[in-house]
């Protein structure tokens, strides 16, 4: 896709019916989601949420978490619940009263999670991918399982993404407002998680692609990214050196020890990957998916091939990154595991190509048989019109992301 061609398109889908699916698919999340919420209550089933509330306790009483050794540990979730047990809290209640406020605060940036897959998969090609990548997204049973509890990984998620979406934006649009907002959405998601840590370096660097696509703005891509640089330089400084994450001997938050940091080989990546791959399908359906984006290069020109370059990157350096630190839980992968159901949905993009260029090359008697084969009650010119004015019109209000 030539670059001048997306700097003046919208930066979000402009289709009604785009805005209903993704609206409906809203509605699938949170009937998901939601209804979980109060699992378990009023016994505390997941052993991280007490240890977070009381860190956020001893933090109000004694202004450390180090009798928890979570003094380490990134503020964004002990804040979070700091703010709640701190403003919201009875002053008699116990501090396990508010889980169900954290629970339905966490379970709404998993919904948030949501509408970013949806915009980051319609910049690939199709609105209608964003779509389906949300929709794969949201059935996913890892991730409806986990979204109830009240723990960073949604945060980390949300803010993760946002950062990408917002990078992409800044740098296919050229909004320098956008870019800078990338940088303090992935700060934010570090603060949640440092895993983020791992695609802070693609979000800063993004706006260098645009050197050798547009001579003219070398000065201003070359100062955002020294800025956008600085900025996060000063918060590196805070986390590291001022905020006391380097205090610790064994900090908690990589679920595993700081000195086992290594090259991660073929059997370690492998294994972190496979269960991710499995949570949405088989290894079988996955080949046959790939088989169905490999023919992605036929349709070239309808997909956007920056976006899909950069999540890829991405979703490499979040697997490689974690697997560093040796075999990790599940838990550890939410991000990729977005940008495999962008992967996946890409293979639904390409089999729905397929289908209409094999209905366009047609002859139009034989199209239209086929197509009268299912309604036997109309006639075959009848119902070919029918056909073709229905198919303008949903191509028309839908549009494809890479006209």
């Amino acid at each position: 896709m030539p670059f001048e061609s997306t700097i003046h398109k919208p930066i979000l889908p402009r289709s009604r019916l785009w805005w209903l699916g993704l609206v409906l698919l809203l509605l699938l999340a949170g009937w998901l989601y939601f209804r979980g919420y109060n699992a378990s209550l009023p016994f505390i089933k997941h052993v991280d949420e007490p240890h977070h509330l009381l860190a956020a306790q001893l933090t109000i009483d004694d202004g450390s978490a180090r009798r928890v050794n979570h003094e380490a540990y990134p503020p964004g979730v002990r804040t979070l619940n700091y703010l709640l047990l701190k403003h919201v809290k009875p002053p008699e209640a116990h501090h396990g009263t508010m889980l169900p406020a954290l629970r339905l605060i966490t379970i709404t940036a998993w919904m948030l999670v949501v509408v970013v897959i949806a915009l980051l998969g319609s910049m690939i090609s199709h609105p209608l991918t964003g779509l389906m990548s949300a929709a794969i997204w949201i059935v996913n049973p890892w991730v409806v399982e986990r979204a109830r509890w009240a723990l960073p990984d949604g945060f980390l998620t949300l803010f993760t993404l946002l950062a990408l979406w917002l990078a992409l934006v800044g740098c296919l649009r050229c909004r320098r407002s956008f870019s800078t907002a990338a940088v303090y959405s992935i700060m934010l998601a570090i603060v949640f998680k440092t895993q983020a840590l791992f695609v802070a370096p693609l979000i800063l660097l993004l706006p260098l692609i645009n050197l050798s696509r547009m001579p003219e703005r070398r000065k201003d891509v070359w100062q955002l990214t020294f800025w956008n640089s600085l900025r996060f330089a000063v918060f590196l400084f805070w986390l590291l050196l001022i905020y006391p994450t380097l205090e610790a001997n064994n900090i908690p938050y990589w679920a595993a020890p700081t000195d086992s940091v290594s090259l991660p080989s073929v059997q370690v990546i492998l294994h972190n990957l496979l269960p991710v791959l499995q949570s949405f399908q088989s290894l079988h359906v996955w080949m046959g998916q790939l088989l169905l984006t490999a023919l992605f290069w036929r349709y070239r020109q309808r997909i956007n091939g920056i976006v899909l370059i950069v999540l890829i990157v991405s979703g490499l350096c979040w697997l490689i990154g974690i697997s560093l630190f040796g075999m990790q839980d599940l838990r550890q992968f939410f991000v990729l595991g977005a940008m495999l159901a962008l992967l996946y949905a890409m293979g639904f993009t390409v089999l729905s190509y397929l289908l209409e260029e094999a209905l366009t090359h047609l002859p139009p008697p034989r199209r239209a048989t086929i197509i009268a084969a299912f309604s036997p009650s109309l006639s075959h010119k009848h119902h070919y019109h029918i056909f073709r004015h229905l198919s303008a019109a949903l191509l028309s209000r839908i549009g494809c992301a890479s006209a």
